[in-house]
């Protein structure tokens, strides 16, 4: 076949007959054990192996990587070398390279492209020399990991309270450095914000360690267990999602509906316990610069306003 278009090159049937045959031969390679099942001769009952072709990594996109990486020249200094490999797949790779405006291609030539450049980026992924989370669908994955293995302590605290803050409204960190904040009023007020405050010292974060599931069943942990020290049951449950979702929050992303249905009712509920307690005193501000507390004294029951100093 590949002496067929190396003649012929204008041959569009017989060059698709080359690259599927190619194609095929590329998703024998162990790092393609992902990839769905194209060829009949690659379906599998194997349980792991199903839940790999769950989490293709290839599915993930890196808008500003990836075109370099379909279409650049890749340089074999940039991958891990394989002595007893037969194939130069780098070579494969660089001689696939060919920019063709879809509309010139066929929906069988498309699918074909799509098959190649997720298989460029399974064989990055795992060979390549480059920056592997930055292809993980979760960005959080790698702190989150730390903390679900013993890295727990109060800065641990601190952030998620702080993200916490900030889907509450409260961008502050001068603010939210030694509290947790939530929001006192669901009705968005233009004019003006209210807040009540919370300090991380009344809280714990301890990992969830399942320890009745593991006599049965391997098992990794993969939540924290966020709740108040004195009053257990004012707990919430940090699994992956919510803590990613926590984390694209605190970068400025505004969670959607669909969103909101999810791992968010759980954090809702956290606030709802919290809001819940009673409480003297309140902060106030029109303006997300100056802060007032306004305080009850429970002896007089007086209220009192002050300016809150932030420093």
């Amino acid at each position: 076949l590949k002496q067929a278009w190396v003649v012929d090159k204008s041959d569009r049937t017989t060059k698709f007959s080359y690259d599927s045959y190619r194609q095929f031969m590329w998703d024998l390679y162990y790092f393609n054990i992902t990839a769905p099942a194209y060829d009949s001769n690659l379906k599998s009952e194997d349980r792991i192996i199903k839940l790999l072709r769950q989490t293709d990594i290839a599915q993930v996109a890196i808008p500003d990587r990836d075109l370099e990486l379909y279409y650049g020249e890749k340089d074999p200094l940039s991958y891990i070398e394989f002595a007893d490999r037969k194939k130069n797949v780098i070579e494969e790779f660089n001689e696939a390279n060919e920019i063709l405006p879809s509309y010139e291609q066929t929906p069988e030539e498309l699918i074909l492209l799509k098959r190649r450049h997720q298989t460029m980026i399974r064989h990055q992924y795992y060979e390549g020399k480059a920056d592997f989370f930055k292809r993980l669908p979760y960005q959080s994955l790698l702190s989150f990991h730390k903390e679900l293995n013993g890295s727990c302590d109060t800065n641990v605290i601190a952030e998620l309270a702080h993200t916490i803050s900030c889907s509450e409204g409260c961008w502050d960190q001068n603010l939210s450095k030694d509290y947790l904040i939530l929001s006192s009023n669901r009705v968005k007020d233009p004019n003006s914000r209210s807040y009540r405050r919370f300090p991380i010292t009344d809280f714990e974060i301890n990992v969830d360690t399942n320890e009745r599931l593991v006599e049965y069943l391997e098992h990794e942990n993969d939540c924290l267990i966020f709740q108040h020290k004195n009053k257990k049951e004012i707990r919430l449950n940090v699994s992956l999602d919510l803590r990613e979702m926590l984390y694209y929050i605190q970068q400025g992303f505004n969670p959607s509906i669909n969103d909101l249905k999810g791992k968010f009712i759980e954090l809702q509920v956290f606030k709802n316990l919290l809001e819940a307690e009673t409480y003297t005193d309140i902060l106030v501000t029109n303006d997300d610069k100056n802060y007032y507390k306004i305080s009850l004294n429970k002896g007089s029951m007086k209220l009192s306003v002050s300016p809150l100093n932030l420093e």
